[in-house]
């Protein structure tokens, strides 16, 4: 139940005081963004992972469901890695 307070895909808007001559850093152009990865790496399918792994290695309990979703969760967190990279990679672009 600890994954739905944290949604944070909408947020309010609200004015913010930047000047014009700084940059935005990377926390401030990307906060949702950051947020909705790293909430998605360690509540949701991070901990699957994991657990389906070791179910998987330790207890040597295989079977289609278990390794489907597992292969399902390397996806995902393989993907959110990787929209984590390209987010750093336009920011050090764009500075």
């Amino acid at each position: 139940m600890l994954q739905f307070p944290l949604h944070l895909a909408v947020l309010t808007s609200r004015p913010e005081d930047t000047t014009e001559g700084q940059p935005d850093s990377l926390l401030q152009r990307h906060r949702t963004d950051i947020w909705c990865i790293v909430e998605s790496l360690f509540i949701h399918d991070g901990p699957f992972l994991v657990v389906r792994l070791v179910v998987m290695t330790y207890y040597k309990v295989i079977n289609q469901m278990l390794a489907f979703f597992a292969i399902k969760n390397l996806l995902v967190v393989s993907l959110q890695v990787y929209r984590l990279l390209v987010i750093y990679q336009d920011y050090r672009s764009s500075v």
